[in-house]
């Protein structure tokens, strides 16, 4: 089905996630109508058979990149389910479950993952005569958020601040406004433009 487009959250994975799935499903219908019309489904079976679980693969996992996914496995499900089966699809061990020979690709893409970033815990400037802040008068505060590539390895970014003084001198500076800047990280791996 063309006019289909699925999304996940950023992962770092090139799998799709279980609620892209459960959306794919909600979104395709019967399963047929996508591998190549509903010309098998007999009308009094239409509520007695849905698509369960989805399964399968973007083609980058970047948020930048992704652009469309194969679908690699469908799982039928309802009282209907045992009477019928996926065009192209060979059945698998697991009750409904189709394994497609030709993935089937529809479009599909990756969005940014939100951070969250605790207030400053310091910022402290020399008198210059100006209420301008640069990184190395701000403590950045802690990040989390991070995708968890690996077993307790997160992704690491280079964050930097700015800001601005609500006054410019030394008795009457009392709060800060505070940017936040990311970039990527230590290697390829570790994007900014997927948060």
């Amino acid at each position: 089905n063309a006019g289909v487009t699925a999304s996940k959250t950023y992962d770092s994975l090139m799998t799709v996630d279980q609620t892209t799935s459960s959306n794919l499903a909600n979104t395709i219908g019967f399963v047929p109508a996508v591998a190549g019309g509903t010309t098998g489904l007999i009308s009094g079976d239409v509520a007695n058979l849905s698509v369960g679980a989805i399964a399968g693969t973007y083609n980058n996992q970047n948020v930048v990149g992704a652009s469309s996914i194969t679908i690699t496995s469908v799982t039928l499900s309802g009282s209907a389910a045992g009477n019928y089966r996926i065009t192209g699809g060979t059945t698998t061990a697991n009750a409904g479950q189709w394994t497609l020979a030709t993935g089937l690709s529809i479009a599909g893409a990756i969005t940014p993952k939100a951070l969250t970033i605790t207030a400053p815990t310091a910022v402290t400037k020399t008198y210059d005569g100006t209420t301008s802040l640069v990184s190395s008068n701000i403590t950045i505060g802690t990040v989390s958020g991070l995708v968890e590539y690996a077993a307790g390895a997160f992704e690491i970014l280079n964050i930097t601040a700015t800001g601005t003084l609500n006054n410019k001198n030394v008795t009457g500076a009392t709060s800060a406004t505070v940017n936040y800047t990311l970039a990527n990280g230590l290697n390829a791996a570790h994007l900014a433009s997927n948060y």
